[in-house]
């Protein structure tokens, strides 16, 4: 049974972030401890920003086992972040490593879930057509996507049988370095902007929504587009809102040409 949080009240968690060293684990980190609730980080390489570090890959079961035990909730982020090499690199980290770790989320009887999908699973579907909902048809934009794909239908599947509130958000364009925000800029494509903060913002508001059942929401920060990712589902049903406009929000210094 999670203990409330003495200042807000809202559930203290203990919760098992995999992915906890990386761009999003980070912020993810940070936030759930600012809010109260103890952090187990689980990723190749120490978490720098967790109550508890294991280090070890999604890929080892016996690994995923031991970190989930004692755990109320999940927050996975593990997995490649983009297209790469189907055999050697998708299949164990976003297959396996997927099924390992909602498996035994399923079999410890976590309370909640978050889990980290992302916008190319739609592809080309609902662009140019105004806003586009969150739960948008899956139209892939490659194997990357494709994984993506699997692992939602899997966290649904999950939710439905266990009966555990999960929330899926697809993730819009978080740069990992300041090349990558200088191309965005480039590239006019500010209004599919997530920092580092807000994201950390909407894992956490995920962790702690009451009332849900299974949720795919769009994680994005502020844009004054009109068109584009409908953020007001994930308002609505989890308190998300984003507090950055692009670039604010990053946890690395970014040079003149890049703001």
């Amino acid at each position: 049974m999670t203990a409330a949080h003495p200042v807000s009240g809202l559930p203290a968690h203990r919760v098992l972030v995999t992915g906890s060293a990386g761009a999003i684990g980070r912020p993810v980190c940070r936030e759930l401890r600012a809010r109260g609730h103890f952090v187990r980080g689980f990723d190749l390489k120490a978490s720098p920003v967790a109550d508890e570090v294991v280090v070890g890959s999604i890929v080892d079961a016996a690994a995923v086992e031991a970190a989930m035990e004692g755990i109320t909730a999940v927050v996975h982020l593990a997995a490649e972040v983009d297209d790469c090499d189907f055999i050697s690199r998708l299949i164990p980290a976003n297959y396996i490593g997927a099924f390992n770790v909602l498996d035994a989320a399923r079999r410890h009887k976590v309370q909640r879930l978050a889990i980290a999908s992302s916008g190319q699973v739609y592809g080309p579907n609902g662009r140019g057509a105004g806003v586009i909902p969150p739960d948008v048809e899956p139209a892939p934009m490659n194997q990357y996507a494709i994984s993506k794909v699997f692992l939602e239908h899997m966290s649904r599947m999950i939710a439905r049988q266990e009966h555990i509130p999960t929330v899926v958000g697809r993730i819009a364009w978080l740069p990992r370095t300041p090349a990558t925000v200088r191309y965005m800029k480039e590239r006019n494509a500010q209004a599919h902007y997530l920092s580092q903060a807000d994201a950390g913002r909407f894992f956490a508001c995920a962790i702690e929504a009451a009332n849900v059942e299974f949720a795919i929401l769009f994680v994005r920060s502020k844009t004054d587009a009109t068109e584009g990712l409908d953020m007001a589902p994930a308002k609505a049903i989890i308190g998300y809102e984003p507090q950055d406009r692009f670039p604010e929000g990053l946890d690395f210094p970014l040079d003149a040409t890049a703001g």
